[in-house]
């Protein structure tokens, strides 16, 4: 409570004040209402005779044109002519003067105003309530777009009912009528609301109307993802459009910009604004603003006369400099500014140009403005000049410092020169500030003056240095004034050189890397955390704690072609020190040649067993492999080979490798050599063929067996034979002959060695060719001939030119079958038959089979 009673006195008392604030509220109330009524009446007042002022302008201007029009051709004098140009501009001039005296007073509203409202005053009669409400429109326009954002968002992808959409559309409807009303009011107030924008609101207003009312259908739905992608593009327009009008106004309020909404009054007396200082780079150009205006627009002075003063440096009492009236604009002689000042007037300002400004220029300029009988003022500015200095220099010390030194010692300086101000050096280390501190830091700083008046700036860091900063950078950075800003340069960054002792050594190897095997060079590197580095002694334990010295190069041990006996201890310890030493193990791996038992050649009989072993010492587990032919045929020390045959023999190679060191690997191989009697490749005993009469055919015959077999033929019928092919190897035999078939005929291929033989028979029946024929008659046989014999050229001619073009390609040999390369391996066997036909009878028909084979038995290998 503001006020609690203690008694019924105080309460009367506190009823009297508020019975005399009741009166003066009524007084005031009763002030207000006869303000009210006055105002209102200077608004009628005020916009009869501005209404009555524009009918006569306008009256005026139309007798301006009549007049011209009635010279008949007579042209204007010059006085005449600057006379009536002068009306029509302050004419123009008036009219823009109305417009904004009519924001600030009642008018009637427009037609869409008088439909909805009534003939109600919404005219504002202050700037600021016409921005309050601008400002609560644009805020009004950016709720709803972003409402409307989010409601079209929904009603496109996540739902999909048609009474959502008449939400929607309503929303609309509701939202651009009240757009229309409220730009109709800020219209009204002087906004600058573009006509073609009011219009497309009430467009927008017609067809959110048309949308909420369309029934449900094919045709609706077809247009309603369309219209709803349209809502969503043009709220996100809206929304920046709102950012961009909202920055507009207020930027126009924060300027003072004159226009319809925002007009000013000053009180009736001169004003002269300066800026409080100016800033500009030495030896460039400085522009000095003086703004002045006079608060009574109907009774400037006939003429303004403007002086320019100048304050010295060290006296501190004023100079003109420059001096401009109706008459005379000149500068004052004998001044150092006399050659490089130039001064500019307008209506409104005038301006004091400094060229080539110079250090001494630094200092305070007056501006005078006399309107004579409107009085005179004045106000200055502060010219200050800049010059930033050189890049920084920084020079570390080169000696090394140590670290049992007890007072800072200097550990770099820092130069900036050729400044204007004096400029300002900061030390970092490491990016950090240091910060002077009494028997720590320590910043000798020393400022002089050049011939020039520029200032340069010495800094010098004394810094008590630990074993830590041995990898510090020091840097220092250069802090100058520029115009408007403070400005800073960074130096490189420079280290120093610290002594101190080493506290650890630490040996280790260097190479190679991973696990070493005999035959590796192995270097190992010692190194000690001191400065400089300590020179070193390497050595290797022996048995029974012995200690062996070895020769070293620096901190640099080097062990070529290590073996197992280079195995051990080894140790680097400082000369100068028996406390510190450094110490790494040795282990050097290694893998013997691989023992294969039994060794080298192992002959063994057809079905017999035989187990062979491989063995490699080594420091490592190994892994074991088998081999024969490339690929891998067992794994393990141990190979077995079970029920041995034919394909068992041969070479097979052991491979034993490291898995934790893939270069270490060696092998071993055993050759197996198996005995038996021969054995014909393919399963067949006894070969029935076929052949045509006349022909030749070919016939093999191959054998496997050791000692290696040889293949007999034995013919019945003595037909003409020769053998084509003959190969013989450590374990298998092959034959092959050719034979003229002119009957039939029994061939037996016989295969034998000393352990034995196997036999193989071929029975060949030779197959005369058969033609036939079927009567016909002349005229029947004339067009069968002509059937078949056209058709029968036609691809003789084709078949030949294929086979003139393979045989050119290299595709077919030539000769007959019996004059084939053997290599070719086919058993199938090749069947051409020629049919023809007579089209006239079906039932008869003539086919000439011919029959070609070519039998090639090679048994298992495929032929």
């Amino acid at each position: 409570m503001l006020f609690s009673p203690t008694g019924v006195s105080e309460c009367l008392r506190e009823w009297g004040d508020l019975e005399k604030d009741y009166q003066h509220i009524q007084d005031t109330h009763r002030l207000y209402r006869v303000k009210l009524e006055e105002v209102t009446k200077l608004q009628s007042r005020c916009t009869s005779a501005i209404a009555r002022h524009r009918k006569k302008l306008k009256e005026l201007s139309s007798s301006l044109v009549r007049c011209e029009a009635e010279q008949l051709g007579r042209k204007l004098s010059p006085v005449e002519a600057d006379s009536v140009a002068d009306i029509r501009a302050a004419a123009d001039e008036r009219a823009r003067a109305f417009s904004e005296m009519e924001a600030f007073l009642p008018k009637p509203n427009g037609l869409y105003l008088t439909l909805v409202l009534g003939n109600v005053n919404v005219t504002l009669l202050n700037k600021q309530s016409k921005f309050a409400y601008k400002d609560e429109y644009e805020k009004f326009k950016l709720i709803l777009t972003v409402i409307l954002f989010l409601f079209s968002f929904t009603c496109c992808f996540l739902f999909s009912y048609r009474a959502l959409d008449a939400l929607f559309n309503f929303l609309l409807v509701w939202y651009y009528c009240t757009l229309t009303i409220r730009e109709s009011i800020l219209i009204n107030n002087g906004s600058r609301i573009r006509g073609w924008w009011v219009f497309h609101h009430y467009v927008s207003t017609f067809l959110s109307g048309v949308m909420l009312t369309w029934p449900e259908g094919i045709l609706y739905q077809m247009f309603r993802h369309q219209f709803l992608s349209y809502c969503l593009y043009q709220s996100f327009v809206q929304f920046l459009q709102y950012y961009y009008q909202s920055g507009c106004l207020y930027r126009l309020r924060a300027l003072g910009e004159r226009h319809n909404m925002d007009l000013t009054v000053v009180c009736a007396r001169v004003e002269v604004s300066m800026q409080e200082t100016v800033e500009v780079y030495l030896g460039d150009s400085a522009h000095i603003p003086c703004q002045y205006n006079f608060s009574q627009a109907d009774s400037l002075p006939e003429f303004v006369m403007f002086q320019w003063f100048v304050k010295d440096r060290v006296s501190s009492s004023r100079m003109r400099i420059y001096y401009v009236d109706e008459n005379d604009d000149v500068a004052d002689e004998g001044t150092e500014f006399s050659a490089r000042i130039r001064v500019a007037v307008d209506q409104r300002a005038t301006r004091l140009t400094v060229q080539e400004v110079q250090l001494s220029d630094e200092r305070d300029f007056i501006c005078q403005v006399n309107g004579v009988s409107a009085g005179a003022a004045e106000s200055k500015t502060r010219l200050r000049v800049f010059a930033p200095p050189e890049a920084p220099l920084i020079q570390g010390v080169r000696a090394g410092i140590s670290v049992n030194a007890e007072a800072p010692s200097e550990v770099a300086t820092c130069e900036a020169r050729n400044g204007f101000p004096k400029a300002n050096i900061r030390w970092y280390k490491d990016k950090m500030p240091l910060v002077p501190s009494v028997g720590s830091v320590n910043v000798r700083t020393v400022y002089t003056v050049e011939s020039s008046g520029l200032y340069s700036v010495r800094s010098t860091l004394e810094y008590r240095v630990l074993k830590e900063d041995k990898d510090a950078n020091f840097s220092c950075e250069v802090s100058f004034l520029v115009p408007s800003a403070i400005r800073t340069v960074e130096s490189a960054a420079v280290g120093v050189t610290i002594h101190y002792p080493a506290t650890m050594v630490e040996l280790w190897r260097e190479s190679p890397k991973g696990l070493i095997k005999e035959g590796d060079t192995v270097l190992l590197r010692c190194h000690g955390d001191g400065n400089p580095s300590p020179t070193f002694n390497f050595s290797r334990e022996r048995e029974l704690g012995a200690e062996e010295d070895l020769d070293s190069n620096g901190n640099v041990l080097m062990l070529w072609a290590v073996s197992r006996a280079d195995r051990g201890l080894y140790r680097c310890q400082p000369q100068d020190s028996t406390k510190l030493k450094g110490e790494v193990e040795l282990k050097v791996h290694y893998l013997d040649p691989a023992v294969v038992v039994p060794k080298e050649a192992e002959a063994m009989f057809k079905g017999e067993d035989l187990t062979a072993s491989c063995n490699a010492l080594s420091s490592l587990k190994t892994s074991t492999a088998w081999y024969k032919g490339g690929q891998i045929v067992g794994v393990g020390n141990t190979l077995r080979l079970q029920d041995a045959t034919y394909e068992t023999a041969g070479e097979f190679v052991c491979e034993v490798s490291v898995p934790d060191l893939p270069t270490l690997h060696t092998s071993g191989s055993i050759h197996i050599v198996v005995h038996g009697a021969p054995q014909l490749v393919g399963e067949e005993r006894e070969v029935h063929l076929d052949e045509a009469l006349g022909r030749t055919l070919n016939l093999s015959c191959e054998a496997r067996g050791h000692p290696a077999p040889s293949i007999e033929w034995i013919f019945d019928g003595g037909p003409m034979w020769r053998e084509v092919l003959s190969e013989s190897g450590d374990h298998a035999t092959r034959s092959v002959v050719s034979v003229a078939v002119n009957s039939d005929i029994g061939v037996a291929c016989n295969a034998s060695n000393r352990f034995g033989a196997d036999v193989r028979a071929f029975s060949i029946k030779a197959v005369p060719l058969v033609t036939s024929g079927v009567p016909f008659s002349s005229a029947e046989g004339g067009r069968v001939i002509i059937v078949v014999v056209i058709p029968c050229l036609l691809l003789l001619a084709v078949l030949g030119s294929a086979l003139y073009f393979l045989h050119k390609k290299g595709k077919i040999p030539c000769g007959r079958s019996g004059k084939q390369d053997i290599s070719q391996e086919k058993s199938a066997k090749d069947d051409i038959v020629l049919e023809m036909k007579n089209n006239a009878e079906a039932k008869t028909e003539d086919t000439v089979l011919l029959k070609t084979v070519n039998v090639d038995k090679n048994g298992t290998n495929g032929q």
